[in-house]
């Protein structure tokens, strides 16, 4: 009788354990393929565990613990002498199946929101990871691979690539950031041509330390977020050295208004004002129009994030590539650490 009793007791105890057998990941809950992540369950000494993806078993997967990168269907099995307990199933999504529908509000690191327009004034939305291509909605330019500007074919060489921009004559302009250049890819013309940076890794005026956002006027002068150097940079067309607009010339990091922290991608709006993604100080700064004829660094103003790293509305937590509307007047930030893309009414702040 008491070893019935107890054993029921057992099973009764372990069932409770089921509640608790919940697969946690140290990425959290939205995990891509490529992203390392570490998915465990509680522990339990007097346990056996197996780990299963996709419904095989994981050779060797005997801890509470494993680490993932692959896209599929993960869960673990979890014996207690007689008993055989299953936890829930964790998803690493498969790049390639994601859509805009499917992200919606659980995007995996929204490293990049790269908008354009086509020829019928409609916007088109193409998500990126870590300058990988996720999807797109009829992008009007392809790069980075898609089409013909494959790296290292026709002419073409590029190593980890963090910005582009396309100007009204389909030139194509990318941030080389390993090399430490920009890139000028002429619109129908095999090959490309450095034209900015390209002397090596430094923080002289010729120089970039790992370029991200880049954009041109219609002056030709070519912005450029100078990610590592903790600055903007302005070069005209033709200069064989830039400006600093933005941020310190000696490449020294700040909060202040006069300074940013890891700069990453920057646009103008209609008023010709540039607004810059302030990485690491999760912000977004905004310049007067006259960072382009300044030959000194400006002060900003902060337009978001003036609380602080954070996840409130008012907040941003290490925020990437940016968005302005100019018609609507709205600005789109892709907030990276929070896993959301922001709106904010600019109407109130100009």
């Amino acid at each position: 009788m008491r070893t019935f009793i107890f054993s029921c007791l057992l099973f009764l105890g372990i069932q409770a354990n089921a509640q608790s057998l919940i697969i946690q990941s140290s990425l959290g809950p939205n995990v891509c393929q490529g992203d390392t992540t570490l998915l465990s369950v509680l522990d339990d000494s007097l346990a056996s565990f197996q780990w299963y993806k996709d419904g095989t078993l994981i050779a060797g997967s005997t801890n509470n613990f494993i680490e993932v990168s692959i896209a599929g269907a993960y869960h673990v099995m979890k014996t207690h002498q007689l008993a055989t307990l299953s936890s829930d199933t964790f998803v690493v999504r498969d790049l390639a199946s994601l859509s805009i529908q499917t992200l919606n509000n659980n995007l995996c690191a929204p490293n990049h929101l790269v908008v354009s327009s086509s020829d019928t004034g409609n916007y088109i939305v193409s998500w990126y990871k870590d300058s990988v291509l996720i999807k797109r909605k009829n992008l009007v330019y392809e790069f980075f691979g898609e089409t013909e500007y494959t790296n290292g074919v026709n002419g073409v060489n590029f190593s980890g690539s963090q910005g582009a921009f396309r100007d009204e004559h389909g030139n194509l302009y990318i941030s080389d950031s390993h090399n430490h250049s920009i890139v000028k890819i002429s619109n129908g013309v095999p090959g490309s041509t450095v034209v900015a940076g390209g002397n090596g890794w430094g923080s002289a005026l010729n120089q970039f330390q790992n370029p991200h956002g880049v954009v041109l006027d219609e002056l030709g002068n070519i912005y450029v977020a100078d990610h590592s150097n903790h600055r903007i940079v302005r070069w005209g067309p033709g200069d064989s050295v830039g400006v600093v607009v933005a941020g310190s010339s000696l490449g020294i990091a700040g909060a202040q208004l006069n300074r940013l922290n890891h700069p990453y991608a920057l646009s103008f709006d209609n008023q010709g004002r540039m607004y810059v993604t302030d990485r690491d100080n999760h912000r977004v700064m905004r310049y007067p129009a006259t960072v382009r004829t300044t030959t000194t660094s400006l002060s900003g103003a902060i337009v978001v994030g003036s609380a602080g790293s954070g996840s409130a509305n008012n907040q941003l937590s290490g925020p990437h590539s940016l968005f302005l509307d100019k018609e609507a007047n709205y600005l789109y930030v892709s907030d990276d650490n929070n896993a959301r893309i922001m709106r904010y009414d600019l109407s109130a702040s100009n």
